[in-house]
């Protein structure tokens, strides 16, 4: 389901039905899930491990943090879901800005403007539950430049 709460409610409903009938019109096979889940706020490492922040919390304030956990294991069949703080300022709080699989250990991790505290915390968090993982921090080259929308920052150039 698609109802972010950085969405007006009538827009999150639009999107979700409008996407629901594309996928049906294109006859894909797919399991649908009662949490509400952004799609930019998933990082799968094509196994067993899937990383969010923890906005999938507040988008689904009705769920306890256990209930959640366990519903994700069960829908996407993983053994290990890892949730991270979102980045402050971040309206989105999407994972897909913060860190990326590169292979089943390895990520990519932002510099985050060069916040390594708030890096360090996040690496620390992540491999509190994955002790393998690896990381290759990149360097941000975020900018306010040809922002599109004045509350939603763009991803150009993460």
């Amino acid at each position: 389901k698609y109802r972010p709460n950085y969405l007006p409610d009538d827009q999150g409903r639009y999107l979700d039905q409008q996407f629901n009938k594309w996928l049906k019109k294109n006859d894909f096979e797919y399991v649908k899930s009662p949490l509400i889940l952004d799609g930019g706020n998933l990082i799968w490492n094509k196994k067993d491990t899937v990383i969010l922040t923890e906005r999938i919390f507040d988008d689904n304030d009705d769920w306890t943090e256990e209930e959640i956990i366990e519903q994700l294991e069960w829908d996407l069949d993983v053994s290990r879901v890892i949730i991270i703080p979102a980045e402050e300022g971040d309206v989105l709080a999407h994972a897909d800005g913060m860190v990326k699989f590169i292979d089943e250990h390895t990520m990519f991790i932002s510099d985050f403007l060069g916040d390594d505290e708030f890096r360090y915390h996040v690496q620390q968090i992540i491999q509190e539950q994955m002790p393998e993982a690896e990381f290759i921090v990149v360097p941000s080259s975020y900018t306010e430049k040809g922002q599109y929308d004045q509350e939603i920052a763009s991803a150009k150039g993460l």
